[in-house]
């Protein structure tokens, strides 16, 4: 078994191992990033997209989004009013939410009450573009949990 083979699959193991259910192909994503991420995640919600997945995000990210040709559903923040993005998470609708904090630890912020709602519906919620890009990767792989099988380390082993 060559490392090609071994990385993917340790990378599949370590995301189960921590517990986050993967999303199914064509669920919906809800994405809510600080500024400084929006350019990375350009790419990280093409490619969600291109595996068939409804990509919803606030209104700065949407129209940033949509601007690069990206199908981006513009979702209200918790203050602009309802519908917003809690209700969204509420709906059932949502599978796997994107949410990287901003600096400072208010508990009254959106960000707080968007990772507490995830928790509370049992909703995987990243809070790093890094893991969004480990777990797309193990979307792509299109493996189950009755996939995993021995993982030969041997070819860390030098």
């Amino acid at each position: 078994m060559g490392i090609a083979k071994t990385f993917p699959d340790a990378l599949y193991k370590g995301i189960i191992a921590t517990g986050i259910k993967l999303p199914k192909k064509g669920g919906a994503i809800l994405m809510t990033v600080r500024d400084t991420d929006k350019p990375e995640l350009i790419q990280l919600a093409e490619e969600f997209e291109k595996l068939g997945f409804e990509l919803y995000a606030t209104g700065k990210t949407a129209n940033m989004l949509n601007n690069q040709g990206i199908a981006t559903n513009a979702v209200k923040k918790i203050g602009e009013g309802e519908p917003n993005l809690l209700d969204l998470i509420e709906s059932g609708k949502i599978s796997l939410i994107i949410n990287t904090p901003t600096k400072g630890r208010k508990p009254e912020r959106d960000g707080f009450k968007i990772r507490r709602k995830a928790v509370e519906m049992s909703i995987p919620c990243l809070t790093s573009l890094d893991t969004a890009r480990a777990v797309l990767e193990c979307i792509k792989l299109g493996k189950n949990e009755k996939d995993l099988g021995v993982l030969d380390l041997s070819v860390f082993n030098n």
